[in-house]
């Protein structure tokens, strides 16, 4: 979630935003649960972990505000639930709706050519 905190600064990859890469990838719409994030974001990838914890600190920062992401930055994603109030279940349902409400769901983001090449 740390390394999500530096994405969101930037906010793009190539010509999509954090949220159409996070929205896409991988097929079919399947992220890993929130609750494992900070544990699986090796098994990710750099770029689709770091895209995927960029949108989800983006959506804290909307929604709850500049404070719990700071309080993200300082304690660490283990306080995620905590420092929100709410279960990592609601946080995470929130979080898809977040998206919906984002992301055109007929975007085509071209993941292979990220994943191959980065951001820039």
């Amino acid at each position: 979630m740390i390394e999500g905190i530096c994405i969101t600064a930037d906010g793009w990859c190539r010509e999509y935003t954090i949220d159409q890469v996070a929205y896409c990838f991988p097929p079919g719409g399947q992220r890993p649960p929130l609750e494992e994030h900070s544990e699986t974001l090796a098994e990710l990838g750099e770029i689709r972990g770091g895209m995927y914890a960029a949108s989800v600190i983006g959506f804290i920062r909307e929604e709850f505000g500049a404070d719990a992401v700071r309080s993200l930055g300082t304690e660490g994603s283990t306080i995620l639930s905590d420092t929100m109030g709410l279960s990592f279940d609601r946080i995470e349902v929130m979080w898809k709706e977040y998206l919906g409400r984002e992301v055109d769901g007929g975007i085509q983001v071209d993941i292979v050519s990220i994943d191959v090449s980065g951001c820039g």
